[in-house]
């Protein structure tokens, strides 16, 4: 529902949740994760456009942090 740009008082209520905090807390993770998985998606992409990028062969994942 909050990705659907529903009112949070709304959500609330239909949760029944007894104070608007116990929601936006809710939402605010929700919110979250779905932001992480569209990086995800974003970064999964673009590593996969530049491995077919012709010419390009020094582009590659990082798998590990360097010290």
């Amino acid at each position: 529902m909050a990705n659907g740009k529903v009112n949070m008082a709304l959500v609330k209520a239909v949760l029944r949740h007894k104070d608007m905090k116990t929601t936006l807390g809710v939402y605010a993770r929700a919110a979250k994760q779905a932001e992480l998985e569209a990086k995800q998606i974003g970064h999964a992409a673009w590593f996969k456009a530049a491995e077919q990028a012709p010419g390009v062969d020094n582009v590659k994942p990082i798998t590990q942090k360097r010290s």
